[in-house]
């Protein structure tokens, strides 16, 4: 059976399989019903370019994240297709400016990662790059003005897969069929785990500014909805003692979008990374993105 056939038979699957039962909250094992999971050997690929991730931790409170998003947008534009953010919307200076907002940006998800996996920044606008150690107990940079070195290092760091993520929509259901595929070109040691990410864009709201003035229609991009996976991130090819070069894996899931949620479909990102959990070591080895939405 061809890739393309096995996709659109797990679609039609979690068609069948849908209920009118919806999550309406975020769970510890994520948002994603597995209908696939596999693994095979092929012939090792050519290693693609990294791409880093930032998870950015901002709010709608905080006057300085304004100029956080600017520099990690020059980022962007610096590395086309090869840097991915997802702002965290969770503790201080993220609830909403009473009288002024129309949303709640906040998402549990977005709480539990500062509160049991990422740790606190000590103030905001802070980001984490790939997951790497910041400081004891955080991964959260601060230093605005060191983030485009850190991020110009870090694309220079290889990495030991490839990663690919596919999405099917079938809006009779409003059901996203999301398809990450991994393809390993180096051999790894270490366990291996996987985080899948929903964000929005576009969303039009107020933002504290500085010198406390209100943006009244301040663009709030890469806000963090969801997860189809657990916080700390599903375990991939566990079976595994070590992880030789050509080795792939396949998971494929189901999602839609909680009940009662006001998110535009059209702006919805899917952000997929693999990374390593152990103990301090989260390290982000590899990244992508693409629109939930094809």
């Amino acid at each position: 059976m061809t890739n393309k056939n096995i996709l659109l038979s797990s679609f039609a699957a979690s068609i069948l399989l849908f209920s009118c039962t919806e999550k309406t909250t975020l769970s510890t094992t994520g948002s994603g019903e597995i209908l696939k999971d596999t693994s095979y050997i092929a012939a090792v690929e050519s290693k693609d370019p990294r791409k880093v991730l930032a998870e950015y931790a901002t709010g709608v409170k905080c006057p300085n994240c304004p100029d956080g998003s600017k520099i990690l947008k020059e980022i962007g534009h610096d590395y086309p297709n090869r840097f991915i953010v997802a702002g965290l919307h969770a503790l201080e200076l993220s609830d909403p400016i009473k009288g002024e907002s129309k949303y709640d940006l906040r998402s549990e998800f977005a709480r539990d990662l500062f509160a049991t996996y990422l740790g606190n920044p000590v103030s905001k606008p802070a980001a984490a790059f790939d997951r790497l150690e910041e400081s004891e107990n955080s991964y959260f940079s601060t230093a605005r003005i060191k983030w485009p070195t850190i991020v110009e290092e870090r694309m220079t760091v290889t990495t030991p897969l490839n990663l690919r993520v596919n999405s099917v929509f079938n809006a009779d259901s409003n059901v996203f069929i999301v398809t990450v595929t991994g393809a390993y070109t180096s051999s790894v040691s270490k366990k291996q785990f996987l985080t899948i990410m929903i964000t929005e864009d576009s969303i039009v709201d107020v933002q504290d500014g500085a010198g406390g003035v209100i943006i009244h229609d301040y663009l709030h991009m890469h806000v963090l909805r969801d997860k189809l996976t657990q916080t700390t991130g599903d375990p991939i090819l566990s079976d595994l003692a070590s992880i030789e070069p050509g080795r792939v894996f396949v998971k494929i899931l189901k999602y839609n979008i909680p009940e009662g949620k006001e998110w535009n479909v059209d702006h919805l990102n899917v952000i997929a990374f693999v990374h390593n959990n152990a103990g301090a070591d989260k390290e982000v080895q590899q990244a992508e993105e693409i629109k939930l939405k094809p």
